[in-house]
């Protein structure tokens, strides 16, 4: 008898017997192998979903140890008795939670048109997204077109998810382009809201020939675009602001907004 493949036995009765003869057929199950979807790697502590117990190629069987989120691990598929099938195994990969360090740099210059941030991060994987005040994730490390006084808060992550996600603030410091002293509740002043916190801040405000029109601080106050009590003509004027860095360094600057009605 053949114990490898399907066969068909024929039984042939002495020939003095009033018998005929007769075919049994034995079929031989080949064994598999039972075969499963790869699980992907998941991060120290993510909820793992149970294995299936029927292989892709309909095998029915259970695993072996229990789920472990916490290590990598091989789990064995054994098939139940009776199924022509080999036991198999599967390796789900646990990442542990790596730790990320980074750092802000502003890569401008003060009140220059295009503040630019740039992020520098260590650890995990080595590639990294980056948000900036809650937006959009992006892969590049910079952040161009800065708006606002306020703190920025730029976050860093790994793009293989194992690490926890660490964030950061930083200031800069603008002025407005413009303003429309129209007396309609948007815009009627000008001032460099970003100095309102700096008491030493002081700024000035020439017109194109150098003519002192206004000098105030901008912690105390604001322009709103008249001289000697009169209003003057939508045009370019200029300004100086002599403020203190945070290091202690004293620093001015030069720039010119304009003034529409």
């Amino acid at each position: 008898m053949d114990n490898t493949t399907t066969t068909t036995y024929t039984f042939a009765p002495d020939v003095d017997l009033c018998a005929p003869s007769v075919m049994l057929t034995i079929h031989v199950n080949q064994i598999v192998t039972p075969t499963f979807t790869p699980v992907a790697e998941i991060c120290t502590g993510d909820i793992l979903s149970p294995l299936p117990t029927t292989s892709l190629n309909g095998i029915i069987g259970t695993w072996s140890p229990a789920l472990n989120n916490t290590t990598i691990t091989t789990y064995t598929f054994a098939p139940t008795a009776g199924e022509c099938a080999l036991p198999t195994t599967l390796t789900i990969d646990v990442k542990p939670i790596v730790t990320l360090t980074m750092s802000l740099t502003n890569e401008s210059e003060e009140f220059a048109a295009n503040q630019i941030i740039s992020v520098t991060a260590t650890g995990g994987s080595g590639t990294y997204e980056y948000q900036l005040d809650g937006g959009d994730w992006q892969t590049t490390s910079t952040f161009e077109n800065l708006r606002g006084c306020n703190e920025h808060t730029v976050a860093v992550r790994d793009v293989l998810r194992c690490s926890i996600d660490i964030q950061d603030t930083i200031s800069i410091l603008e002025y407005p382009k413009f303003f429309t002293p129209n007396n309609d509740g948007y815009n009627d002043t000008w001032n460099i809201k970003c100095l309102r916190d700096d008491p030493l801040a002081v700024v000035t405000i020439f017109d194109r020939f150098g003519k002192l029109l206004y000098l105030f601080k901008p912690s105390q106050n604001a322009w709103n675009g008249l001289y000697n009590g009169l209003p003057l003509v939508s045009n370019d004027y200029w300004f100086l602001v002599e403020y203190v860095k945070s290091a202690g360094i004293a620093l001015s600057k030069k720039g010119h907004f304009s003034l529409r009605h």
